[in-house]
């Protein structure tokens, strides 16, 4: 059986997020796939990169995603920043402004958590190897 398929940066899906697509720019892309004909959908590797770094082939980690592809507007506490409309203007990723912006989004997210729940503590002392 032979089937069409389209390969694609999820970096590329450029929607109304940090600068470059995220996670959940996966849904629409893969019902327009779906409707232009497309029996799969393939996407660069979304692991996280090694720092200075904006090739996905340069990992750092095979076990985690890159926290630049999350959809940070909908978690409680990362707050957006207010120039996000120009880097979503510009023609190529600017990857330090998105990772700096994002980390700073997650640190402040985090330090208003608080405390992790001890079965959180638990599954992060076990998984040190990676984390």
């Amino acid at each position: 059986m032979r089937r069409a398929g389209v390969l694609i940066p999820l970096f590329s899906l450029r929607g109304d997020g940090w600068g470059l697509g995220e996670i959940p720019d996966l849904v629409p892309f893969a019902a327009w796939a779906r409707a232009a004909g497309f029996g799969v959908a393939q996407i660069l590797p979304v692991l996280e990169v090694s720092g200075g770094q904006s090739s996905p082939y340069a990992a750092q980690t095979a076990f985690a995603l890159d926290p630049v592809y999350l959809a940070l507007d909908r978690i409680e506490g990362a707050r957006r920043p207010d120039d996000l409309a120009d880097l979503a203007k510009l023609p190529r990723v600017d990857w330090g402004a998105v990772r700096w912006r994002k980390t700073q989004a997650l640190e402040a997210a985090f330090a208003r958590l608080g405390d992790l729940p001890e079965e959180a503590r638990a599954w992060a002392a076990g998984e040190t190897d990676w984390l």
